[in-house]
């Protein structure tokens, strides 16, 4: 019975905190909105609402990310209480670790209201397009979100983030490695649209955004903002 117990505490620990040591991943509720937000799907919710960051970050390239496939894709846009235990544990490791991946943006987006942030007008995601080389597509991208859970500690991001894409800054991105099942018509071109992502594994959210600056990482909040490029 004991046993039974721990096993479930543990598995608990993995959903709900993301990580196998039980260590909180979320300050808490977000001006009235609790980490499981409102609508679409609860756990998914939890993981985009991380705003404690890792204790440590894996470098990763793009292209690893993207070459990533895990058996979660074959459950398309689901809820996860629907997955099968296959595809829970191909992406459980990976959502377990904060990943630092460098790049170069393909651009920036205020997102409306989602469901991880309740619906919320006011309090909302940018999302934004990281690519391995200078000038390329959104199609062979990877999509970075900044959390508004986050933006209170770092108001600038958005404007430097713009910026940074405008300028073709070179970027270092560390956060919480997330897969967002929401979007797979996204990695296909439709009649109207084009592919605007590679893969569904996110940052999500980000904490914290560096510039190349000569041989050297600097904060990008720490660069003047005239100076970025």
């Amino acid at each position: 019975m004991r046993t039974t117990l721990i096993a479930a505490a543990v598995l608990a620990a993995v959903w709900s905190d993301g990580s196998l040591s039980g260590g909180n991943v979320s300050t808490g509720p977000f001006h009235r909105c609790s980490p499981r937000g409102k609508g679409g799907d609860a756990t998914l919710n939890e993981r985009k609402n991380r705003d404690i960051p890792p204790r440590s970050y894996k470098t990763l390239k793009v292209s690893e990310i993207i070459d990533d496939v895990p058996a979660a894709r074959d459950a398309g846009k689901s809820d996860r209480e629907r997955w099968t235990d296959e595809q829970r544990t191909s992406i459980e490791s990976q959502e377990r670790s904060g990943i630092r991946v460098v790049g170069y943006l393909a651009g920036i987006e205020k997102e409306k209201g989602e469901a991880c942030n309740c619906g919320s007008k006011e309090f909302v995601d940018y999302h934004m397009w990281l690519v391995e080389k200078p000038r390329q597509k959104r199609s062979g991208s990877m999509v970075i979100e900044l959390s508004p859970r986050l933006l209170d500690a770092h108001p600038s991001w958005p404007e430097r983030a713009k910026r940074a894409w405008t300028n073709g800054a070179h970027l270092r991105i560390s956060g919480w490695r997330t897969w967002d099942q929401e979007h797979p018509e996204q990695l296909h071109a439709n009649g109207k649209r084009h592919a605007t992502r590679k893969t569904m594994w996110e940052i999500h959210p980000v904490h914290a955004i560096e510039i190349k600056v000569g041989s050297r990482w600097k904060n990008i909040e720490d660069v003047d903002l005239e100076a970025i490029q």
